[in-house]
This record gives C-alpha cells, sequence and structure tokens, in this order.
C-alpha cells in the first residue's frame, strides 16, 4: 500500500501527533474565546444582558 521506501522518519509518531493534537486545540480554542467574547459584546450592545443570547 505504501510501498518498500518508507522509512521510520517517515511515520509520525505518538509524541509529534500528540504535539500537532495539543497546538491545533489551542488555536480552535482562542478562536472560540474571540467569538464569545465578540457575541456577548454584541448581546451587551443590544441590551440583552438578561437573556441568553446565541
Amino acid at each position: 500500500l505504501v510501498g518498500d521506501n518508507i522509512s521510520d522518519e517517515d511515520i509520525p509518531h505518538c509524541t509529534k501527533l500528540t504535539t500537532q493534537i495539543i497546538q491545533e486545540y489551542k488555536v480552535e480554542y482562542e478562536k472560540m474565546k474571540l467569538e464569545l467574547q465578540v457575541s456577548l459584546g454584541l448581546c451587551h450592545d443590544l441590551g440583552l444582558t438578561n437573556l441568553v443570547c446565541v
């Protein structure tokens, strides 16, 4: 399936995969925090502070 000339360096190992997953998680988490701040700011600007604004 992959051929005969695959080396150990071509295979991402557990540590590398874990690092990539954590990095992507941090990026997405920061995006969500920013989106929530914008949403909450919009709710406040519209006077919807007593309601759950989705």
